[in-house]
């Protein structure tokens, strides 16, 4: 169920067996400093080699949550709506995703310009010294307890976890229109209000009415100069069931790009605007048996000062016992995954090389693994509900890390 192998358009630095991100502008987080050099709002980083194709009154980027560059490829070949669509783009490239390549990491760079290693916000569950808490940087929530929000309820404020200032912001101060299409069960989140600040949050239900939506929106005021950020999360929540190109995966591509082509591309003709097409993160397929439940595994936990956090594939590890923690860490995941030191981790660049927000190495431990072959690792929170998923990310394999861009210019 993995993609077939592509043609590597981009040059990437391996680590062991798992590749490096890119921040000098071959990652998604620089599509974030092209829309603001665009409107001449900063950005100093932006994307190599595309500012033409961000020279439009109107600019739309579009994550859709999930998309890897390799599937989609594979896709293209079997798939009469993706072929179409793709060929009608001004150019589909490749950019490295950041590290871990997981949501709310890259979410929090692609709203504010910012490394993870600038806004911290590193993997799904992180541990929080100033919180003395693990979250989950999703829900801000403690790890233990189900719902959204819960930390926000207590009393904490979001900006412990999420930037402040985002890209939106510095829109705003030049007179540009901004809004974000956002799923209606997500336009109220703490993540959502936190990293959307400074635009207007559009609601909608489906995919249908998400490319209605931005039709509208971008057909109302032709003269005016505006930027629109899309989520959608279909790829993502069918990757992490099914697993990434199995039928099912195929369909939601199929429905997603039928409706691009159809409810946008036809309909939007003579717009002056682009609009770009990126992921947070590929996935990796998860055989049966091969989803591992770090919560039962009472010989590496008792080497642990603290739960594994991060992601399933990027296990971030506290030790209380440095050297033991290193013995079971290599029986445990050597053969499967390249065991990498925290601390060489920053200085290889995992996390960017643009400054550190404060207390940011307290938030990474001391020892990563990471799966460089189809395995996941995750520990279970007894309030929480982990599946075994067929698809996983958060690593560093090129399924993982490269993503698209695509530009379609109306």
């Amino acid at each position: 169920m993995n993609s077939e192998p592509f043609d590597l358009r981009i040059s990437v630095q391996n680590y062991e067996q798992v590749y490096l991100p890119r921040y000098d502008g071959y990652s998604n987080m620089n599509i974030a400093h092209s829309v603001l050099s665009r409107f001449s709002a900063g950005g100093t980083n932006p994307v190599r080699g595309s500012s033409d194709l961000f020279n439009h009154k109107k600019i739309v980027v579009m994550l859709t949550d999930g998309l890897g560059y390799g599937h989609l490829m594979t896709a293209r070949k079997s798939i009469q709506s993706v072929e179409k669509v793709l060929g009608k783009a001004s150019d589909i490239g490749q950019l490295t995703t950041m590290f871990p390549s997981t949501t709310s990491t890259v979410m929090s760079s692609v709203n504010t310009g910012l490394t993870p290693a600038e806004h911290g916000v590193i993997g799904f569950t992180m541990y929080v010294k100033e919180l003395g808490s693990v979250i989950n940087t999703i829900s801000f929530t403690p790890a233990t307890e189900k719902g959204e929000g819960g930390l926000e309820k207590s009393g904490i404020q979001p900006t412990y976890l999420y930037p402040e200032r985002t890209v939106y912001h510095a829109l705003w101060e030049k007179g540009v229109s901004t809004s974000v299409l956002t799923p209606n069960y997500l336009v109220n989140t703490v993540m959502s209000r936190s990293l959307y600040s400074g635009s207007e949050r559009v609601r909608y239900a489906q995919l249908s009415d998400l490319f209605v939506s931005l039709r509208k929106k971008l057909c109302e005021d032709p003269s005016r100069e505006e930027y629109i950020f899309v989520y959608w999360s279909g790829v993502d929540t069918v990757s992490h069931k099914y697993g990434p190109g199995t039928e099912e995966y195929m369909a939601e591509l199929n429905s997603v790009f039928h409706l691009l082509g159809t409810e946008l591309l036809e309909r939007c003709r003579g717009v002056d605007a682009a609009m770009f097409i990126t992921a947070d993160h590929g996935q990796v397929y998860i055989p049966e048996g091969q989803f591992h439940d770090l919560s039962q595994d009472t010989e590496l936990l008792s080497t642990l000062a603290a739960p594994p956090t991060g992601d399933s594939r990027a296990v971030v590890m506290y030790p209380s016992d440095r050297e033991k923690l290193r013995e079971v860490a290599q029986a445990r995941f050597g053969s499967t995954s390249v065991l990498v030191e925290s601390s060489e981790a920053l200085k290889k660049g995992f996390f960017g090389n643009n400054g550190r927000r404060q207390g940011f190495e307290s938030r990474i431990g001391e020892l990563i693994a990471l799966p460089h072959q189809a395995h996941s690792y995750a520990y279970r929170y007894p309030a929480y509900d982990y599946p075994s998923m067929r698809g996983n990310h958060g690593g560093l394999t090129l399924e993982e890390l490269i993503v698209p861009l695509i530009a379609f210019e109306l």
